[in-house]
């Protein structure tokens, strides 16, 4: 079988699949499906899209209620999910905060500005029930930013959809951020090259030679390079070499780091796109914490500000990672 790469602009990056089957035109119609979907996904979870779900939830009145799609319900489920574990690390109310530092680029923003942002989201109330649609505005104001989910959520369904093409090889990224492996790939064509020394949105992700047995990227930092080979898993990752400053501690109402990138092994894209940029501001007490409350699947690695690489696995141990290793997942 052939491995046949397709690309697509949504939400704001470039979606890149890597499709392995045997029909190369079949491939390509099961692409252009799981792309709409992407393209679906953006119209209900996108703030900037008036009168998507989010949009709605962020411009609703005290004591509105809103009924809002199951994509959206499920999403913001995983974010609560994510939110709990790393307590309050990651926080999806921070949009207008984002907002105020985007304008600044790769400079801090004002604190003073951020803080009054994240205050005004915090004494908004949005409650919603695991087991409906209906979602209810008790005090305005949220500004619900789902860019740090999104992405891998919509990754995630698109492996759903793919599988209902009956496409089981498959390696899917968003933006070189999030890529998320399923089935395995023996062919050495096509092999992604964008990395520290390449143009790539975050510049610390590439795919490697693909190996039997799973999809092999490689972890690129500025002085280490590792090779994961992800089998039925994502490998996300979080940094400042594109974007700048733009991640914000919710907690601390700041844009302090505590390592100079980071990627989060996980079981969904969803849940490794948010998780890797809550551990940009965690200490590694915090990660390891997150990691076991978070279960079986999960693992976190970082680079420090001398270009080591450390994993923390579900133990909650951290190890550096030796030039020599070549790391595989679920280990």
């Amino acid at each position: 079988m052939g491995t046949h790469a397709f690309n697509h602009e949504a939400m704001n990056t470039l979606f890149d699949f890597r499709i392995r089957h045997a029909d190369a035109d079949y491939a390509r119609q099961a692409a252009q499906a799981a792309f709409a979907e992407v393209d679906r996904l953006e119209k209900l979870l996108s703030r900037f899209e008036e009168g998507s779900d989010v949009w709605r939830i962020n411009h609703a009145e005290d004591g509105e209620t809103i009924m809002i799609s199951e994509e959206c319900h499920a999403c913001l489920q995983q974010a609560v999910q994510i939110s709990l574990a790393t307590e309050g690390a990651f926080n999806v109310s921070v949009g207008d905060a984002a907002d105020i530092a985007k304008q600044h680029e790769s400079k801090k923003a004002p604190m003073a500005q951020l803080r009054a942002a994240l205050k005004r989201s915090a004494n908004a109330l949005v409650s919603m029930a695991e087991d409906s649609l209906a979602l209810r505005v008790e005090h305005k104001g949220i500004s619900i930013d789902l860019g740090a989910i999104g992405k891998g959520f919509a990754v995630d369904r698109a492996r759903d959809l793919l599988r209902e093409w009956g496409i089981k090889h498959a390696l899917l990224s968003a933006g070189n951020s999030s890529v998320l492996a399923t089935g395995t790939c023996s062919s050495r064509k096509h092999a992604v090259t964008a990395g520290a020394k390449h143009a790539s949105p975050y510049e610390n992700i590439i795919t490697a030679k693909p190996k039997p047995g799973g999809w092999v990227v490689n972890i690129a930092g500025d002085k280490q390079s590792t090779p994961v080979t992800l089998h039925e898993c994502s490998l996300s990752s979080s940094g400042t070499s594109e974007l700048g400053r733009h991640i914000i501690d919710p907690r601390r109402g700041g844009q302090s780091y505590t390592h100079l990138r980071t990627w989060v092994l996980a079981p969904n894209a969803a849940a490794a796109d948010a998780l890797s940029t809550a551990c940009m501001t965690m200490m590694p007490e915090e990660i390891a914490r997150a990691l076991r409350e978070l279960g079986k699947g999960h693992a976190a690695i970082t680079e420090d500000t001398n270009g080591r690489l450390h994993i923390c696995r579900r133990s909650g141990v951290w190890t550096q990672i030796k030039r020599t290793h070549a790391l595989s997942w679920p280990a």
